[in-house]
């Protein structure tokens, strides 16, 4: 098993975000590569997983390991249609982490926070870009261990 839980989570999320969206629509992880970046695109931003106890005994600390998606687009609505398609491949889904883990289902966090003019990043022919944000989080547990026979 590894113990790399919020990598692994954060390269899942980039698969399922990947598969769900159409081809013309970079996904990044944890930066930008492109430049300049082909828009609308969605940039993963992996958040270190905390432990949290789960038991009186605190001997079960499940992982609850999040990431923060950035989308970006020339308009407000590209920004809006890409983290909305971006949510539907992930909110109620339970991701593939790989052996060892038993992962529960991905949830939607509240953000509150409206698609802004993104005044960092200007199209080459001089306009703005927009920028929002959406956050999701996901608690594992350990696999239990295969019965010996």
């Amino acid at each position: 098993m590894s113990t790399d839980i919020s990598r692994l989570f954060g390269r899942a999320v980039e698969a399922m975000i990947h598969e769900a969206l159409p081809d013309h629509v970079k996904v990044y992880y944890a930066r930008v590569t492109d430049d300049p970046p082909v828009m609308p695109y969605v940039v993963i931003w992996p958040i270190p997983g905390m432990r949290r106890r789960v038991n009186l005994t605190g001997t079960i600390a499940s992982p609850d390991t999040r990431v923060q998606l950035t989308g970006v687009g020339r308009t407000p609505d590209e920004v809006t249609w890409v983290l909305d398609r971006a949510g539907d491949a992930l909110h109620g889904k339970r991701p593939d982490l790989g052996e060892g883990w038993k992962p529960g289902l991905i949830w939607e966090m509240p953000v509150d926070h409206p698609v802004t003019k993104n005044e960092d990043l200007w199209t080459v022919d001089g306009s703005p870009t927009y920028r929002g944000v959406s956050r999701f989080r996901l608690t594992s547990e350990p696999a239990p261990a295969p019965a010996e026979s």
